[in-house]
């Protein structure tokens, strides 16, 4: 009876010694067990919007899912936010980064963490499809470019016709200035990059004749105290565009490969953030 009590002692006593270390071992990663919360603006697409049926979608959106995957988190939850609020909402920690379209600039970059960018904005200059591409500006000399009023192109377009001697028609919205060139009313339209090739995946009449990149970037947005969460998402984007995955995404939803020199081409590995910005550091 006494060795049988010594034994059920000593296997009580080891079993509550590895309850007790279980306990108090810590869990690498406390949000492992439950979706990537990320905030997102579902006014934009391609980037992120809402389908007919009611379910999310958009580039921004597929590229938050494999980054879950790659986490190992069990999915993603969309935090459906204006773009007004982004930036509180991410400080009031209702989610773990933005996955928006967000241009880093000098002023943001003091609030808040950037991860390396993943994309690269521009301007497309489309001509009907029939047309060669451009290989400058100056062959549109005398003719008339439609853009967009108020977009970001129009100030870029504005200072080339100064340079390149040609007339620029402004109409109210892309669609517009699509179909102006569609119907050769104007010798060419000018627009944003992605959303120029978005709108040309459902439009065969016309196509990219001249692109150029404008030098701003997008990148994920995370908050100052999470450096180390913002490092292991940045270290993903660069295993995406190292293994092809982001330029995928990128040609699913924008329809062509991304230009040459683009950030969803170009990996930084010896600092992490958005090069020439406040949180941009050595690795």
């Amino acid at each position: 009876m006494r060795i049988r009590a010594l034994v059920l002692s000593l296997a009580l006593a080891l079993l509550a010694g590895a309850t007790g270390a279980r306990a108090q071992a810590p869990i690498a990663d406390p949000g492992a067990f439950r979706p990537l919360t990320v905030g997102s603006d579902l006014t934009y697409p391609p980037f992120a919007f809402r389908q007919p049926d009611g379910k999310i979608a958009g580039f921004s959106v597929d590229f938050a899912w494999e980054i879950a995957k790659r986490l190992g988190r069990p999915g993603v939850e969309v935090i459906e936010t204006p773009v007004a609020g982004l930036f509180a909402g991410l400080n009031a920690k209702r989610y773990e980064f933005i996955a928006a379209p967000i241009a880093v600039t000098a002023e943001r970059a003091q609030q808040m963490l950037f991860a390396e960018p993943y994309m690269s904005s521009g301007y497309a200059v489309i001509v009907p499809a029939d047309e060669a591409e451009l290989k400058a500006l100056d062959e549109l000399k005398g003719k008339t470019v439609a853009v967009t009023k108020g977009a970001a192109a129009e100030a870029w377009i504005d200072e080339a016709a100064g340079k390149a001697g040609f007339t620029v028609q402004k109409l109210d919205r892309l669609a517009e200035v699509i179909q102006a060139v569609n119907e050769r009313k104007v010798a060419a339209g000018v627009g944003d990059l992605a959303l120029m090739l978005r709108a040309l995946t459902q439009n065969k009449q016309v196509r990219v004749g001249f692109s150029a990149l404008s030098g701003r970037v997008l990148a994920f947005a995370f908050r100052q105290d999470d450096a180390a969460f913002r490092n292991r998402v940045e270290l993903i984007v660069e295993e995406m565009k190292r293994d092809g995955t982001l330029t995928g995404l990128y040609q699913a939803w924008f329809g062509a490969k991304p230009p040459e020199g683009s950030a969803t081409l170009v990996i930084d590995d010896a600092n992490y953030g958005a090069p020439g910005f406040s949180g941009h550091g050595t690795k």
